[in-house]
């Protein structure tokens, strides 16, 4: 089975093997270059912070100079061929710290923490705001009484459960 991950130009952290990617071409990166990039890929559209990425990658707190961070940065930057005056993957918010496009890392994968088998057919609790399936068991709560019962009506009539769970 291969494992490169498609020629598309986005940046892959995996953080198991300390291994990173631009699309399908595997980085070569220093340590410490390679904790930066985890760190801001972890946090893709958002602003981190020179204290947290101070934190994070040299697990320290100090609040001095931030020069060691521009250096790697610059490295990180030279290795994902990125122009800070024109950047596709890290921003500088001045004063601030960081932005790693949320758009140059591919979208999270959808994973599901448990797996249920549900029994039809499904029905509603006496509040019309909880669901459950004709062993008990809970399928879904805290909605709408006309969300819970649109559910139900299409479980039922489609004979099958449709759901989706997500990382809280």
């Amino acid at each position: 089975m291969d494992h490169t991950p498609p020629d598309d130009g986005l940046i892959r952290v995996d953080e198991a093997t300390y291994r990173a990617w631009k699309g399908a071409q595997e980085l070569q990166l220093p340590l410490k270059v390679y904790l930066l990039l985890a760190a801001l890929v972890s946090h893709a559209g958002r602003v981190v912070t020179r204290e947290e990425l101070m934190s994070q990658v040299w697990n320290t707190s100090w609040a001095g100079s931030t020069k060691t961070i521009d250096m790697h940065m610059s490295w990180l930057r030279r290795a994902l061929g990125d122009d800070p005056s024109a950047p596709r993957y890290i921003t500088t918010v001045r004063g601030v710290g960081f932005l790693f496009e949320a758009d140059a890392v591919p979208p999270p994968a959808l994973t599901a923490l448990e797996v249920k088998t549900f029994r039809l057919p499904l029905r509603i609790d006496r509040h019309g705001q909880t669901i459950y399936d004709a062993n008990d068991v809970l399928v879904a709560a805290a909605m709408s009484p006309q969300a819970a019962r649109w559910i139900v009506q299409r479980a039922n009539e489609n004979h099958m459960v449709e759901a989706v769970a997500a990382d809280a």
